[in-house]
């Protein structure tokens, strides 16, 4: 991710879609999209989609956690029992521009010693007075909030993003910024890629997994990594099932059909998966106050970024956020049941831009082996009303945790 300008730039996250740092994948044909096949970017650089996405810092509902917390019968995984971990992941940061932000934020729900820098934008537009007066002139139909990720979401809100002094801020640059690198217990490899979790025997009937094969291109001679107590598995919502697979932990038929043995017998791993889909609308307007495709104005905004990362370069296009339900009576709950967690969690999200059965235990352990545990977006049962950095963030440091305490027994 290091020199990558793209990475490191927030307006330009965009240009990384489609190039060497995305997996680039795509869907099968959608039935209910008249069969188009969608692209399907994912990271593929050190931080994973933290380094390309679009960095806005979403938690959530209180009612996402909480739905959590009873679907797998930990309490731990509770909105009001995450609250440590939430403040321990992130480093409150001033806007690049450092304008008062007094009323665009509540800072009694925020941390500010954690790792990960959120800030609001640092570069307001001169039509944010309108969003603004909008909350004044239609108060019940677009309520103001001062922060949605106050675990209440629901209105118009001031956009938080994963920004640094107007530069990214990614679990790359974060979690395995210098000071941690050069920890005598951590290393990186770079330019290699997993092929399998091994199996090796069994340990009171279960089989046990034990080390990583890696491999750097499909012709190199695998490598193995041995674990001395336990794998953590975080290859994301479509490499980590993929790896659980290629492993022979899958539907046995399945398997078989592709010549891969069964190890555990897990039907429903690379299934259920679910997402958010996301409608871009354009307008044309009579101003020339947008960052449009002019290069002269494009080098002109790089430059000052270049100069003191600051401009419309420092951020990553949006400002504000809207959180809205459909009405409690809308037909479409009668052929749909409501997905959202409770009353006050979205079921839609407006950003106004210029230009499944669990495979885990409540302590992210696979279920039917032993010695692998999964860390990222694909152990969550119900996708969160939220951009899922956050979410994942949360999930990550209370993993953390229950790993420390697993083994500190």
């Amino acid at each position: 991710n290091e020199n990558v300008l793209q990475a490191i730039v927030p307006i330009l996250q965009s240009g990384m879609i489609g190039t060497q740092y995305d997996w680039n994948y795509t869907t099968v044909p959608q039935t209910m999209l008249g069969g188009k096949v969608l692209s399907y970017t994912r990271g593929r650089i050190l931080g994973g989609s933290s380094s390309i996405n679009g960095m806005y810092y979403t938690r959530g509902s209180s009612e996402d956690f909480d739905r959590y917390a009873r679907v797998t019968g930990d309490p731990g995984w509770s909105w009001e029992n995450l609250q440590p971990y939430i403040k321990k992941n992130e480093q409150w940061t001033a806007p690049v521009d450092n304008h008062n932000t007094s009323g665009e934020f509540n800072p009694d729900v925020h941390g500010f010693h954690g790792i990960n820098a959120v800030s609001l934008v640092g570069y307001p537009e001169n039509i944010d007075p309108r969003f603004v007066q909008t909350t004044k002139d239609l108060p019940d139909e677009f309520p103001f909030n001062l922060d949605y990720n106050s675990g209440n979401p629901l209105g118009l809100s001031y956009v938080q993003q994963t920004i640094d002094k107007g530069r990214r801020s990614s679990s790359a640059t974060s979690y395995l910024a210098p000071q941690f690198l050069n920890r005598s217990n951590l290393d990186v490899l770079l330019n290699s890629q997993v092929t399998r979790i091994v199996n090796n025997g069994t340990s009171n009937g279960l089989p046990l997994f034990t080390a990583v094969e890696v491999g750097r291109d499909s012709t190199e001679l695998r490598k193995q990594f041995r674990a001395s107590k336990e794998i953590v598995l975080s290859a994301g919502v479509i490499g980590t099932p993929q790896l659980l697979l290629l492993s022979g932990i899958g539907d046995p038929t399945e398997l078989d059909a592709v010549g891969i043995h069964t190890v555990v017998q897990s039907s429903d791993v690379g299934k259920n998966f679910a997402d958010q889909p996301g409608l871009p609308l354009q307008w044309l307007v009579n101003s020339n106050d947008t960052l449009d495709e002019d290069p002269e104005l494009q080098d002109r905004y790089l430059q000052q970024w270049e100069t003191n990362q600051t401009g419309p370069f420092a951020a990553n296009g949006a400002s504000f956020v809207l959180w809205g339900r459909f009405p409690d009576n809308s037909t479409i709950f009668h052929d749909y049941p409501d997905p959202a967690a409770g009353k006050n969690t979205p079921h839609w999200e407006i950003f106004f831009l210029r230009s499944y059965l669990p495979q885990v235990d409540p302590d992210l352990r696979v279920k039917g082996c032993l010695g692998l545990r999964v860390v990222d977006a694909s152990v969550m049962p119900y996708v969160p009303a939220a951009h899922t950095q956050a979410p994942v963030y949360i999930v990550a440091e209370r993993a953390a945790d229950l790993i420390k305490q697993f083994w500190s027994h």
